[in-house]
């Protein structure tokens, strides 16, 4: 018997968290019924917004890219691994990141060492059959 169990049947059972499916399911209840006119003026104030929050996004994550690349060069510079300042803690940490210059020879290397893992992403997968269609 757990330090808990006793709780247990006095507490109400916590509700399930709700998926995206029934989040989807919610705000098509709300929009079926409107207009043309009101769901296409809509949807394009969204998507000018996403628009929006996608260039602001970038923006920051080329900021974060700077930041960090900078923070792991002072760290390198002065001999550091990692450093605690302003209530964070800063860990390098190098990845090494492959560059192809030869492809078909990573395809014949890819084949004798891991052929099961090749496989034909789903995006390109849909980019030749539009194109055959």
């Amino acid at each position: 018997m757990g330090k808990w169990t006793a709780l247990r049947s006095t507490l109400p059972a916590l509700p399930a968290e709700a998926t995206y499916g029934d989040a989807l399911t919610t705000a098509c209840l709300i929009l079926r019924g409107s207009s043309i006119d009101y769901l296409t003026a809509d949807y394009n104030t969204l998507h000018e917004e996403k628009a929006g929050l996608t260039q602001e996004l970038a923006r920051v994550n080329l900021k974060l890219a700077a930041y960090e690349r900078v923070l792991d060069e002072t760290l390198e510079q002065e001999h550091l691994e990692s450093v605690k300042a302003n209530g964070h803690t800063w860990t390098r940490s190098p990845e090494p990141y492959p560059k192809v210059e030869d492809a078909a020879a990573l395809r014949a290397w890819a084949q004798r060492t891991m052929p099961d893992a090749l496989a034909l992403h789903s995006g390109t997968l849909k980019s030749v059959v539009k194109a055959a269609l």
